[in-house]
């Protein structure tokens, strides 16, 4: 007993010694903090305070007592994931709260620009992959810790490489460091094994965590599965949607590492129950979780139940249009169609589907790999192969590529004798290749043969494809009310939901017809396209919209508009190797730019859409951008070099047969002869250009035909005469909207009318200037300038 009591007043006297010190400890160290902030504000930072100790904390909070008054400021930051709720500084943190002497400033993760200026820091250079960038951003969550050690260990590992610029490519790929692993592993140690269990659930669940499915599969009790909700919520391991009854993890680092310590026996086994689960509780919106179901039937090593699931989760992907997702369902479906043994499963099927999604999103050429492996599937019966040529050839039709085009259409029109929707195919593309090379007569006879198909296999698909084909090529024939009648015949039959990416090709044909009579029903027409493009995610559709919708604007004199929708089209048409659709954005550009004098930007334009197209042996484009070179050197004063070009695009639009670029082109070799004095062979050029566009009734070329006949006249001194073809060229410009060429005729009007009537001419050469002035159209401002002088 006397030893126990020798023992306790030792230890007293212990604790007394030890208090006496750590109080000296105190008032020392507080003083000297005081004399140093008389000299100068002093800032003190704490870092990493989640692993202080209590006996820092307690100098701390005298200090923070005793410096009242004085410059001082103290700066401590922690991390609130390794601060359990019951941690000393939590304490210490809610007494000075309510005491209000300390202001709490939560830090949000990095976004995605801290993330990349941390990164650059990190490695010392600035041209890291963005793509890099993104997956460390998505896979730490801006942690700037997670960031720093990932970063690191990668770097040691060789995984990154700056050398050599070789950074990891997907998201699996980018390595939690040892370090961040051990973090969170420390903390799980924190839990009891129920409370692990369900973080274990929750971990296979993945994502958003709906609290009845983590009830039904935990088949624990509803108040007890609670606390440890709420202990997992208290410590910051897991956060909640009340409103939705849906629970996630703070990080998806500590899902992935609570996932990744599970058994696979038991994930297996977790992974079935939580997919009849889901079939059990959610049966009323069971579509909407296909994606779920494949995942966690995968997971449970049920392949047949999962392919299953992956193809009508693609399917159901396709039908609102989510392409990206649809692939990604898709591939899922065509790795598992391999691992199901005895599972009937067209793989030929999966493959065509991939090839239309990647299609979709101007990817042709992964389009194209999918369709030529289906190409080498075993037993492939012809009616098939010849589908699978069809779908190739379309795939180079888009990339420009004519002749490769035909080349496999042709293998496939060998495998059929009959008559049959792949014929009826495979001809519809065999025309769209006579079109692009501009040969119109030629693509409306085989699309009339189409016809004839389609309509004695009554296939309704084939049939609203021949209409369309062959409203086409009436339209450039020029047969305009042929035209009308069979796009709208077209559009009519593509009624339903599933037609609407036929049918938003068929608004733009129709969009393209009306070009040639009215320019604001075209733009309606346009933009109803551009909307159905937009909402199925058809990229190469929508480019063409673009680029067609900022020709509009162009013709309606809205330069800025036309620039940037000729702009983003281009953009977006060299990314996915459209040749034909560069050459066009290319050749409206430079018509913009020569209005606008910017001539040199002008020729650079249009002879990179000429060597285009020379390669690929197309008139139409060809035509206009020789003319307008010509128009070129005529406004830099070079007539002769203009009449050249001149006459070289009437030659190609007579050889494509396009009779409103010849109707153009006689115009503009009638300007020239004016401007040369030989009034006789003007007039003879622009009575051929107005003749021919009667013919094909185009109000465009017809009113530019009048125009030039009306300077004409006036120049032969018979003003009345040329008032009068001038005021026709105005009336026809006025009615379909061509605001560019209607201002053009205003400063001729307003040019003539000078002789006659000097408020009348003031009128014309205003509403010129106007427009002129609008899209900064130096030329034509220049010629109004010289008339007022």
């Amino acid at each position: 007993m006397a030893f126990i009591g020798i023992g306790e007043k030792k230890k007293t006297e212990d604790k007394s010694i030890f208090d006496a010190n750590k109080k000296q400890t105190f008032y020392d160290t507080t003083r000297f903090i005081k004399n140093l902030s008389k000299e100068n504000p002093l800032l003190i930072f704490l870092d990493d305070l989640q692993w202080v100790d209590r006996a820092t904390l307690d100098i701390l909070i005298y200090m923070l007592g005793k410096l009242e008054g004085f410059p001082v400021l103290f700066i401590g930051t922690y991390r609130p994931e390794d601060v359990s709720s019951k941690h000393h500084l939590i304490d210490m943190k809610h007494r000075l709260t309510i005491e209000n002497r300390i202001k709490t400033i939560d830090l949000n993760p990095l976004d995605l620009e801290n993330t990349e200026d941390t990164v650059k820091s990190l490695l010392n250079d600035d041209n890291i992959q963005e793509q890099f960038i993104e997956l460390i951003h998505k896979k730490t969550e801006g942690n700037p810790l997670f960031i720093k050690e990932s970063i690191k260990q990668m770097v040691d590992e060789g995984i990154i490489d700056i050398e050599k610029n070789k950074y990891p490519k997907k998201e699996e790929d980018i390595v939690a460091s040892e370090l961040v692993n051990n973090v969170i592993e420390r903390r799980l140690k924190r839990f009891d094994d129920e409370t692990k269990k369900i973080m274990e659930i929750g971990s296979i669940i993945g994502g958003s965590i709906p609290y009845d499915l983590l009830l039904e599969t935990s088949k624990m009790d509803e108040i007890e599965l609670l606390d440890h909700v709420d202990l997992l919520i208290e410590e910051q391991f897991w956060e909640e949607d009340s409103k939705d009854e849906l629970f996630y993890f703070s990080h998806n680092l500590i899902e992935k590492t609570v996932y990744n310590q599970i058994r696979d026996m038991k994930k297996k086994l977790i992974h079935k129950k939580i997919a009849d689960n889901i079939k059990n509780i959610y049966s009323y919106k069971i579509e909407e979780l296909y994606p779920n179901l494949a995942r966690h039937y995968e997971g449970g090593k049920d392949y047949s139940n999962a392919l299953d699931y992956y193809l009508k989760a693609g399917e159901k992907a396709e039908e609102v249009y989510a392409n990206e997702d649809a692939i990604e369902m898709y591939e899922k479906a065509l790795d598992l169609s391999e691992r199901t043994k005895g599972k009937k499963i067209d793989r030929i099927d999966i493959l065509e589907n991939l090839s239309r999604a990647y299609s979709l999103l101007g990817k042709y050429k992964k389009s194209r790999e999918y369709l030529n492996d289906a190409m080498e599937i075993d037993h492939i019966d012809k009616e098939k192969k010849a589908k699978l040529y069809s779908k190739i050839g379309n795939i180079w039709t888009k990339e420009g590529e004519y002749e490769k085009s035909l080349k496999e259409i042709k293998k496939g029109l060998e495998l059929i004798d009959d008559d049959t929707k792949s014929k009826a195919d495979l001809l519809s593309m065999k025309g769209w290749v006579s079109i692009r090379h501009s040969e119109y007569e030629q693509a409306k006879d085989i699309f009339k043969e189409e016809m004839q198909i389609a309509e004695k296999i009554d296939d309704r698909e084939s049939i609203s494809q021949a209409y369309h084909n062959l409203g086409t090529a009436y339209n450039f024939l020029k047969e305009f009310e042929n035209s009308e009648k069979h796009l709208k015949k077209a559009k009519e039959l593509r009624s339903s939901e599933k037609e609407i990416e036929d049918k938003a090709k068929t608004l733009n044909n129709l969009g393209v017809l009306y070009e040639n009579i009215n320019i604001d029903k075209t733009l309606e027409y346009y933009q109803k396209s551009l909307e159905k493009a937009e909402k199925i995610g058809n990229i190469h559709l929508s480019i063409g919209l673009l680029s067609n919708i900022g020709r509009v604007y162009y013709h309606k004199a809205e330069f800025d508009k036309a620039i940037e929708n000729l702009n983003d089209s281009l953009e977006i048409r060299k990314r996915i190797g459209d040749k034909y659709g560069i050459s066009l954005s290319y050749v409206n550009l430079g018509l913009v730019y020569t209005d606008k004098g910017k001539f040199d930007k002008a020729e650079e334009y249009h002879e990179r859409s000429l060597a285009i197209v020379d390669q690929m042996g197309e008139s139409y484009c060809k035509a206009i951008n020789l003319r307008s070179l010509g128009k070129i050197y005529e406004l830099k004063g070079d007539q002769e070099k203009s009449y050249d070009y001149y006459q070289k695009s009437l030659q190609c639009s007579k050889e494509g047969g396009n009779k409103a670029q010849t109707s153009l082109n006689y115009s503009y070799i009638s300007e020239y002869y004016l401007k040369s004095g030989n009034i006789q062979k003007s007039k003879e050029m622009a009575e051929k250009s107005l003749t021919l566009s009667k013919e094909i009734k185009t109000i465009k070329e017809n009113a530019i035909a009048y125009g030039i006949l009306g300077r004409i006249y006036n120049r032969k001194g018979n003003v009345e005469k040329a008032i009068d073809y001038l005021e026709k060229a105005k009336k026809k410009l006025m009615k379909s909207g061509f605001d560019l060429d209607l201002a053009k005729i205003h400063l001729y009007l307003g040019k003539i009318y000078g002789i006659k009537d000097e408020e009348i001419s003031n009128k014309y050469l205003n509403e010129a200037k106007s427009t002129f002035e609008k899209s900064k159209m130096k030329p034509w401002l220049k010629m109004i300038n010289k008339n007022n002088n």
